[in-house]
């Protein structure tokens, strides 16, 4: 289904569109609370600091949607794509045969791939139980639908506008 926000009124430069509360934000704090299942491997490899906040988010995020339903995120988590919609999927012919062999976007996948790769070593030697998959799958979601907040709470990213109506940002 279509999502998409309307403003009824114009909208005053700096104007607060939207307020989300900080409890349903995932970040490497919610993943140490271990929000759905409490101490969970996760909670305790981020508290240990064993991740770093961007593994700690991934392994977060993958062990959430392996929870399903008993998922505090379980309702947004259903409207996320299968893994394989994503590039950092794909197998090397499959995007060499859609990018070519040589193409600096089949560079750059190829880079994020193998940081993948060794985020899910990193996850998978703090004892979080998650396969390669499921942190790919994650880190995929998380780069497709991410943005960070800046130390003012602002968007430190895509222009929310953007992002409200599914334009490229």
């Amino acid at each position: 289904p279509e999502r998409e926000a309307v403003a009824t009124r114009p909208v005053a430069r700096g104007e607060r569109l939207l307020t989300v509360p900080e409890t349903l934000l995932m970040t490497a704090e919610s993943a140490a609370r271990g929000q759905s299942v409490g101490d969970s491997a996760v909670a305790a490899a981020v508290r240990r600091g064993e991740l770093s906040e961007w593994q700690a988010v991934c392994a977060h995020a993958a062990e959430e949607r392996r929870l399903g339903e008993r998922s505090f995120w379980a309702p947004y988590l259903a409207t996320l794509p299968p893994q394989d919609v994503h590039p950092l999927s794909w197998s090397a012919p499959a995007l060499d045969g859609l990018l070519g062999a040589r193409s600096p976007m089949r560079q750059a996948i190829a880079e994020r791939q193998e940081t993948v790769a060794a985020d899910a070593e990193a996850i998978a030697a703090a004892g979080c139980g998650l396969s390669a998959e499921e942190v790919r799958w994650a880190a995929a979601t998380l780069l497709s639908r991410s943005f960070e907040l800046g130390a003012d709470g602002g968007f430190g990213g895509s222009d929310p506008r953007e992002m409200l109506s599914g334009a490229p940002g």
